[in-house]
Parts: C-alpha cells; sequence; structure tokens
C-alpha cells in the first residue's frame, strides 16, 4: 500500500482524495464491524452545520448567477426623462411660411408663454406682409410639453385660422417651432426676449 497524501480540503468540502482513501474508508468500516454492532449517534458529526452553511451559499450563488444570465435579454429599462423644459416667458425669433407646394416668404413671431407643469398656455404673435405692407396678427396659444418636446395651438380671432400641432422643441436655449399641414408649411427657431425686440426685427424683416 502506498503512502497516504496530504489531503486538500476547505471548511465548506471536506475532501477524500488520493490513492489510499477508499482503503482507509474500508479499513474504518471493518475495525468497526470487529467490535459489533455500530451505534446510531442523535448527534451529527462535528462539522455538519458548517457544511450544510456553505452548500447553501453555493445553491443561493448559484441561483442568482442563472438568474442574472438567463434575465438579462429580458431586463427592461425605462429611459429616464430629465424634467421638462421650462419654456415661461417671453420668446422671439424669424422663420418662414407658406402655402403648401408654394414660394416661402419670411414672418416674425412672438410668444407669452406661462407655464404649469407639462401645460402650457399664452399669447402670441406674427409679424406678416398683408397687401403692400405688413402687419401684427395676434393669437391665444395652448398646448403640452414633456421633457424637451410638445405641442401647441394657436387661435386666432378667426377660428378659421386656427393652427393646430405646432411642434415644439427645446435646444440650447432656443425654442424650435415646426408645422407641415393642410393650411401650409411654417418653420421658425426663437430666443429669449422682449416684445421690443420682436418689434424691431419686424421693421427690420419688412423695411
Amino acid at each position: 500500500m502506498g503512502t497516504d497524501r496530504p489531503l486538500e480540503s476547505s471548511p465548506c468540502f471536506p475532501l477524500v482524495t488520493g490513492p489510499a482513501a477508499p482503503l482507509r474508508m474500508l479499513a474504518t468500516g471493518r475495525r468497526a464491524a470487529s467490535r459489533g454492532p455500530m451505534s446510531v449517534r442523535s448527534t451529527p458529526p462535528a462539522g455538519t452545520p458548517l457544511l450544510i452553511a456553505c452548500l447553501l451559499l453555493v445553491l443561493l450563488a448559484f441561483a442568482g448567477c442563472a438568474q442574472g444570465v438567463g434575465g438579462a435579454a429580458s431586463v427592461t429599462r425605462t429611459p429616464s426623462v430629465g424634467g421638462t423644459a421650462d419654456v415661461s416667458g417671453t420668446w422671439y425669433g424669424q422663420g418662414t411660411t407658406g402655402a403648401q407646394g408654394g414660394p416661402s416668404r419670411p414672418i416674425v413671431t412672438f410668444l407669452d408663454l406661462t407655464q404649469n407643469g407639462s401645460q402650457l398656455s399664452g399669447t402670441g404673435e406674427n409679424c406678416d406682409v398683408i397687401n403692400s405692407g405688413y402687419g401684427q396678427f395676434p393669437f391665444d396659444v395652448t398646448g403640452t410639453i414633456n421633457g424637451s418636446v410638445g405641442a401647441i395651438t394657436w387661435t386666432p380671432a378667426d377660428p378659421s385660422l386656427v393652427v393646430r400641432d405646432i411642434v415644439v422643441q427645446v435646444s440650447g436655449g432656443q425654442l424650435t417651432l415646426s408645422y407641415n399641414g393642410s393650411i401650409g408649411l411654417y418653420g421658425s427657431t426663437l430666443q429669449r426676449g422682449a416684445h421690443s425686440s420682436y418689434l424691431a426685427l419686424c421693421h427690420t424683416t419688412f423695411p
């Protein structure tokens, strides 16, 4: 018989290894049989609670790894919206407008907006050509905004000229408006400023 090798073990998994291990177990059984019937212990061998605890930890760790691998593809992340942009205040700027399929012309827009959460309201004006000159055309504003994108409606005194679903986008401190509908095309970029700045831009656009 060969000489027993040192056993490699851990606190959780005491191993019986080496060529002498089966022989040692068999010899132990023979010695016990020569002493007579073995008595049944009611107390578990020392180290059993530690072994059970370690096995439970390994099983829990394995279950966590399996869940992470199997569930990785099914994780849904809700895109994060970093708050709603504050567009309250006065805005003005120049853009273009025109009928569908027709030539475009310049237009100057002014907005005075009030914001309550995602709800928008206020008033506005468009400086546009009329006959051989130009004029200011007032309207009321209603709409909503979520994050940095919204939609507004312009309601002038003449209800037949209501413009709905004007897209609003906030970026870099500017307000971009765009519309493409049955009554025509419109697009402009507004910056914060007073009504007097709007009037000055209107006069320079239509001298």
